[in-house]
This record gives structure tokens, C-alpha cells and sequence, in this order.
């Protein structure tokens, strides 16, 4: 899915590797609703704990780590104002300890499962913010799109 927050377009890979592409729409329930489907797969598997689990774990297919995957190289790659402007936000509500001697080991372990997860070699403090910032990103947007389903699912019954 592409958007800006107020038109959207979805891409989708044909089996022969090539691209469809849907025209641009307004960014509507509907939009919403697919996406939520593509991301955490509620139109194919049911939502229980099992799958839930599945989406949210530390495999190299789960829904979140590719989300936040996609999310760090584009905050090391092409990282924009509002993106600098929100990770600053979030440095100053979240400080890693990077000098205390006492959590040396601690620290050097942080470091490995974060360069494991994401799949390089976090050489900075800086490194260490954005993907932890990723990480986090992600699972907050997996969860409020979950949230707003379950919230539409729950106003369709009601009506």
C-alpha cells in the first residue's frame, strides 16, 4: 500500500514477479480494511492467540519484523523531518544506558539481538535507536490497525 494519509493505491506481485497496480482512491474504511488483511491476514486465518503469535514473533516471515525491517532502512536510508522529529521525541522518552560499566554485558547483548533481528551490523548508539525505534513503530502500528478492525467489527454488530 502507498498513501500520504489521505489518497491510497495498493500494489500487488502477479505470479509472473510482475507489479498491478490499483488506481489511486481516497483513503476510506474499506482501504483500511484491506490493508489490515494483507498485514495481519484476518480475511484468511482466524484471530486467536496462535495466529497472533505467529504475526508478532521473531521469524523472518512474521508480518512486524518485516514492517520493521522496511521501517529502519528507510530511517538509515531516506529518513524525513517528521520521521528525525518523532525519533528525536522518542530518544528523549527512552534513553539506552551505552556507558554504564556495570551493564556492559547487557548492553553488548541488546546490540547482537538487535543487529540478529534486523539483519546487520549496528555499529553506533545511533544504529541502536532507530532500529529499536523501528521495532517499536511497528508493533504500534500492527496493534492500532488491529485495534481499528476489531472497533469496525464490533460497530458493524452493534448496527
Amino acid at each position: 500500500m502507498v498513501t500520504d494519509g489521505i489518497i491510497s493505491s495498493f500494489y500487488y506481485v502477479q505470479p509472473n514477479g510482475s507489479f498491478l497496480h490499483k488506481d489511486f482512491v481516497p483513503l476510506d474504511f474499506e482501504q483500511m480494511d484491506t490493508l489490515v488483511k494483507h498485514i495481519v491476514g484476518l480475511g484468511q486465518k482466524n484471530f486467536n492467540s496462535e495466529n497472533l503469535a505467529y504475526d508478532f514473533a521473531n521469524n523472518e516471515n512474521s508480518p512486524s519484523r518485516n514492517l520493521a525491517k522496511a521501517l529502519y532502512q528507510t530511517l538509515v536510508t531516506n529518513c524525513t523531518e517528521k520521521s528525525k522529529m518523532l525519533l528525536t521525541e522518542w530518544k528523549h522518552l527512552f534513553k539506552l544506558s551505552h556507558d554504564d560499566v556495570s551493564q556492559q554485558q547487557a548492553i553488548i547483548e541488546r546490540k547482537e539481538a538487535l543487529s540478529e533481528y534486523f539483519q546487520v551490523q549496528l555499529t553506533s548508539a545511533s544504529d541502536e535507536y532507530n532500529a529499536l525505534f523501528a521495532m517499536h513503530t511497528s508493533y504500534s502500528i500492527l496493534i492500532k490497525l488491529i485495534a481499528f478492525k476489531l472497533f469496525l467489527r464490533l460497530n458493524m454488530i452493534i448496527l
